[in-house]
C-alpha cells in the first residue's frame, strides 16, 4: 500500500484542530475507545440523511446504509454522515437529537481512514430491543454506518488502528474490533521499522484491516428486515472470538466519565 506520509499527517491535523470549528465538533474524552482507520471516496456529500447506497436494491444481499438506518430507527437510535471534501463524520443520535456516538476519519485511492470511534454517551433507559450482540450494538452499528459509507464511496479496504494504552486494554480493544468483522494485519511500534505507520496512525498499536463489501454481506440477513431480526440479534453469534473466547465487550467502546 502507498504511503500518504505528510499528507496523511495533515489531513489528519485538519480533521482533528480545524473542523472542530465547522460543525464537526462533538464533546471529546480522553477515557474513550479511540481508533484510527483509510477509504476512498469519488462522491462528495453535504451534511444529511443517507438514503441508501447507489446500486443496491431489495434482495441484493448487500446492506446499504438506508438498511442500517431502518434498524437502527427500531431502536430510537439515528445516525447520519457529513463530509467535507474526503473528510467525513458519522454521528448516532437519540430521539431528543442527543449525540451518543461518532466516528471520523478521510478517504483517499481504494482506502478508509477510520481516525475515531466514539461512544460518548449513554442512555439512562436502555430500550428493551437494544443487544448487547456486537454487530448490533450502539458501537456495533455506528461501525457498520461507516463501512457503508466506504462502500458507497468505493472503498476497497478500511484499515484501523487499535491504540495501545496498556496489556489488558489494548487487548480488550483488539477482541472487541474482531467482533465487529476487523482482522489483524501488523503491530504498529516505536522505532524505524514502523516509521511510515507512525506517521500515519500518529501511535502505537495493532493496526487491523476489512473488507467493507464482505461485512456488509455477512451481517445482511442480522440487520436487514423487520422487527423479528432485531429479536434474532440477541443470539449474540458475533460474541465469540477467534481463539473461541465469549462475553460482552460493547463496554469498551463506552466512556468511563
Amino acid at each position: 500500500m502507498a504511503r500518504t506520509g505528510l499528507f496523511t499527517a495533515l489531513l489528519l491535523f485538519v480533521l482533528c484542530h480545524v473542523l472542530p470549528g465547522h460543525g464537526f465538533h462533538v464533546p471529546l474524552d480522553r477515557n474513550v475507545l479511540q481508533q484510527n482507520c483509510l477509504c476512498s471516496g469519488k462522491k462528495v456529500l453535504k451534511h444529511q440523511r443517507w438514503m441508501g447506497a447507489s446500486g443496491d436494491g431489495p434482495g441484493s444481499g448487500v446492506l446499504s446504509l438506508e438498511d442500517i438506518e431502518a434498524f437502527a430507527e427500531r431502536q430510537d437510535l439515528y445516525l447520519s454522515v457529513s463530509t467535507m471534501g474526503p473528510l467525513f463524520r458519522v454521528v448516532a443520535r437519540d430521539g431528543e437529537e442527543t449525540i451518543l456516538a461518532y466516528a471520523d476519519g478521510f478517504t483517499a485511492g481504494k482506502f478508509m481512514h477510520l481516525d475515531t470511534l466514539r461512544v460518548v454517551r449513554t442512555r439512562r433507559k436502555e430500550n428493551a430491543t437494544i443487544t448487547k450482540d456486537m454487530v448490533t450494538s450502539l458501537p456495533g452499528l455506528l461501525n457498520a454506518y461507516v463501512l457503508g459509507h466506504a462502500r458507497a464511496q468505493g472503498c476497497e479496504t478500511v484499515e484501523c488502528l487499535a491504540i495501545y494504552d496498556d496489556e489488558r486494554t489494548h487487548r480488550k480493544l483488539v477482541r472487541a474490533y474482531q467482533r465487529i468483522g476487523y482482522t489483524k494485519l501488523r503491530e504498529v511500534e516505536d522505532g524505524l521499522g514502523s516509521f511510515f505507520d507512525l506517521i500515519q496512525w500518529g501511535g502505537v498499536g495493532t493496526l487491523m484491516t476489512l473488507n467493507p463489501e464482505e461485512y456488509l454481506k455477512k451481517w445482511y440477513g442480522k440487520i436487514k428486515g423487520g422487527a423479528e431480526e432485531v429479536a434474532a440479534a440477541n443470539d449474540n453469534s458475533s460474541n465469540v472470538d477467534e481463539d473461541g473466547e465469549t462475553g460482552d465487550l460493547s463496554d469498551v467502546f463506552v466512556s468511563s466519565s
